[in-house]
């Protein structure tokens, strides 16, 4: 199965759309369950909602995009991107290991500043 090669970019634009929507849907998570949901007397529980729905936005994005629509996200879409496997396989395992490692080197980058900034 041949596929053709990609130019690389040298702008960061499907990047930058997909992290428009991103940082938008946080927003109205905000407005949603940060104001809302305390504003009804709801004690913790819509930062609670509001952390964890964040978090699943943003390590599930790209995992459901490339799996669920044909591996483009709509800021590949918008510049004729897809990611394939090698031998076009589907990319589930793929995308959640990629998310899971990238995640954790964030988690381990933050812990490690942590400790530097406290010496």
């Amino acid at each position: 199965m041949g596929f053709p090669a990609v130019k690389r970019l040298n702008e960061p634009q499907p990047a930058l759309v997909d992290l428009t929507i991103q940082i938008a849907l946080v927003a109205a998570f905000a407005v949603l369950f940060l104001a809302g949901l305390d504003a009804l007397g709801g004690g913790g529980l819509g930062a609670a909602l509001f952390a964890v729905l964040s978090f699943l936005l943003f390590t599930g994005y790209d995992v459901v995009f490339e799996v669920f629509a044909s591996g483009r996200t709509p800021g590949k879409r918008l510049n004729g991107l897809r990611v394939v496997r090698g031998r076009g396989s589907r990319t589930l395992p793929w995308s959640l290991g990629r998310a899971t490692v990238g995640y954790l080197g964030c988690l381990l980058l933050g812990l490690g500043l942590r400790v530097v900034l406290r010496a």
